[in-house]
């Protein structure tokens, strides 16, 4: 029997009632039965990390299904804050903030009803995607299980007629879903046969379950674009509260606020600007960092090329990581790169990362790459080639892979902590990639210095995301004024920063991620080199940190304190800090 399957077994039989004030073994039985509750309630979430055991179905999107999240997770949080955190070990006072933290994020989404006002959560195509890539179980079952939730597409779609409200609905994310779900019904069409034959899907049934899911999915963007648009009047803007709420409760940035941020970005660009300004002058002083980068932009592959340039940067990381000693790769892991799917498309625009099932044997991540679009204009496919310029590809492969979120996920998913496998951090996630960038430089992995100076440029990038995305969402910045922004700041071609800022209005404090996550591991490593002194190993403090999860910084930081045996003599702020 494997883990997961124990994990839901054991969360069945807990007792029904958990006692007040409890301890470790309370606490314990909290974990089991919230996660098969999750489980059970969401078969699309237990798929995704890796827990097999209702494949064939979708989540319920029905406005009853919404109604019971909101009390299910009412009642967690009141039995969570019932614990008595003074009874549990270092270990679980630091899961006990990791599930509240996940808990009070998902009251937050249950009272703001984006169900009611997000178009594209009602087109499963994750559900379908997520079964295409799994490593388990064996290919013809997941097809199965994959063709029965093509078969019930309409049904999950016809709750999205019913239940959007338009006058909360942004037009922009009408427009958005609407070419989204336009993409997603030509993939079915065209790419989903040939990629499920591959894994032994009965072509006859899946080619009847396209046929009903397809033209559902195609009536549904036609819905969106001619009539849904008319009548949507909501905004995207998340708003000074809720902005702030996130912040602190998912992010868990202590005292963080937009305004902070703002300042933080701000102070960011300066000190990358003028690192740039510097190495623009040793490369060539007569001519400025913005000029030397848009003639960089002009290096890059054929559009038919450009997979295998970054296939190659990728291993190329992967061989330098082990030559230069610098971590332990884990065993069976693998790295594929595929074409973003067709729901990412508008908002990814050079590509990204989906790591593997956690609780999959098999770890293989999956690196997008972000394809010229057929049918572009000449102007639009250089546009796209320039952004996958020599330099970018470097960065974002080893961003993406070796040693950035590949080798970090896949490490996650080694340790023994079932809450740690599920839930993580953006802010740990995003800001190892970009520290991963930063230490490859140091270590020599650059072929050149107008490398060095894309990736600079690159982090002046996630700078100008820390002032853009609050001001979206906080100060009324429109879209337009960030994309100008970008183009402005950074020097990025502006269909990839409109794809940037597309992203943004859909997923607020994400894109602050990178700054502050990197900073947070910075200053982590720092306060180990001071304290430890001679006795700090750089590669034994990558090891602990990367086998720990990826928990929040905070909590990352006193989880690696206690692994390494030193007090946490200057908490962190948390709120309510058990």
């Amino acid at each position: 029997m494997r883990l997961h399957e124990l994990l839901v077994l054991l969360a069945l039989a807990a007792p029904a009632t958990l006692s007040a004030q409890g301890g470790t073994a309370t606490f314990d039985a909290l974990v089991r039965r919230h996660l098969a509750e999750r489980a059970r309630r969401s078969p699309e979430w237990s798929t995704s990390v890796g827990v097999h055991l209702a494949d064939n179905r979708l989540d319920d999107r029905s406005a009853t299904a919404r109604a019971g999240d909101s009390a299910r997770v009412a009642t967690e949080l009141a039995r969570l804050r019932a614990i008595d955190t003074n009874r549990l070990d270092q270990r679980r006072r630091v899961d006990w903030l990791l599930l509240r933290s996940a808990l009070e994020t998902s009251a937050q989404d249950v009272a703001r009803r984006e169900w009611q006002r997000r178009p594209g959560g009602y087109v499963p195509f994750g559900a379908v995607y997520g079964l295409l890539t799994a490593s388990e179980p064996a290919g013809p079952v997941r097809m199965r299980s994959l063709v029965t939730r093509l078969e019930r597409f309409p049904g999950a779609i016809a709750l999205g007629r019913q239940q959007i409200i338009a006058e909360h609905t942004p037009p922009f994310w009408v427009d958005l879903d609407a070419g989204s779900a336009r993409r997603i019904a030509q993939y079915l069409r065209t790419e989903l046969p040939r990629e499920a034959k591959v894994y032994g899907a009965d072509s006859a049934r899946l080619a009847r379950a396209i046929g009903v899911a397809a033209p559902a999915v195609e009536q549904y963007a036609t819905w969106l674009r001619d009539t849904l648009r008319a009548q949507a009047r909501g905004e995207w803007a998340y708003g000074t509260r809720d902005y702030d709420y996130r912040l602190r409760h998912s992010k868990l940035l202590g005292d963080a606020d937009s305004d902070s941020l703002i300042r933080l970005g701000s102070a960011a660009i300066r000190e990358t600007r003028a690192q740039l300004e510097a190495l623009a002058r040793e490369i060539d002083p007569s001519r400025t960092w913005q000029q030397l980068a848009d003639s960089s932009k002009g290096l890059h592959p054929s559009a038919d090329s450009v997979f295998a340039a970054y296939r190659a940067e990728s291993q190329r990381a992967r061989r330098f990581i082990i030559e230069k000693g610098l971590f332990d790769v884990p065993a069976g892991e693998r790295l594929d790169m595929v074409l973003t799917p067709p729901n990412l498309r508008q908002t990814y625009a050079y590509g990204g990362y989906s790591s593997a099932a956690p609780f999959e044997k098999r770890q293989v991540g999956r690196f997008f790459v972000t394809p010229v679009e057929p049918g572009s204009t000449p102007q639009q496919v250089e546009s796209k080639l320039r952004g996958h310029n020599y330099g970018w590809i470097t960065v974002v492969a080893l961003h993406e892979g070796y040693p950035g979120h590949h080798l970090q996920y896949t490490r996650a998913a080694k340790q023994p902590n079932v809450l740690r496998k599920v839930y993580g951090s953006e802010v740990f996630g995003e800001g190892w990639g970009l520290y991963s960038e930063e230490l490859m430089w140091r270590n020599g992995f650059f072929p050149s210095p107008l490398a060095r100076l894309t990736q600079l440029r690159m982090r002046m990038w996630r700078a100008a995301r820390v002032v853009i995305d609050p001001s979206l969402h906080t100060r009324g910045m429109s879209v337009d004024q960030a994309v100008q922004f970008f183009v402005d700041t950074v020097g990025l071609e502006r269909s990839d920063a409109l794809a940037e800022v597309t992203r943004y209005t859909t997923w607020p404090t994400q894109a602050v991620s990178y700054i502050v996550g990197h900073r947070a591991i910075d200053a982590l490593r720092d306060e180990l080199k001071e304290r430890l002194g001679a006795r700090f190993d750089l590669k034994r403090f990558h090891s602990v940190l990367l086998d720990e999860g990826s928990l929040p910084p905070p909590l990352m930081r006193r989880a690696v304190l206690a692994t390494l045996g030193l007090a946490d003599t200057a908490r962190s702020s948390l709120h309510s800090t058990p």
